[in-house]
């Protein structure tokens, strides 16, 4: 049973979702330098930046605590603390690992 689909593509109930995704990508050649995004950051290229952990410092003991694993860039530790609550009782801070 053949089905009718977005532009005008027919194929089976059983034909691959993934396929019909990638469609419109097989056209394309993979290794062609103009339809390849450019790599940002080509090798020597290594932009060094400062690394930071978001730590809560409860303000009744003052006790801090580490929220993040791992040090991240001051980008994404602003993401991170963006999406957290404000509250009377903590502080949150970015503080810079020392390497």
């Amino acid at each position: 049973m053949m089905r009718q689909r977005r532009h005008g593509l027919k194929f089976s109930k059983t034909a691959s979702l993934k396929f019909y995704l990638l469609w419109p990508l097989g056209s394309r050649k993979l290794n062609d330098p103009e339809t390849r995004t450019p790599n940002t950051k080509q090798q020597g290229e290594i932009k060094m930046e400062r690394k930071y952990h978001i730590v809560v410092i409860v303000e009744k003991t003052g006790k801090k605590i580490q929220i993040t694993g791992y040090p991240m860039t001051h980008k994404e530790c602003c993401t991170m603390k963006s999406k957290m609550a404000e509250y009377p009782w903590r502080r949150i801070q970015l503080e810079e690992v020392s390497e």
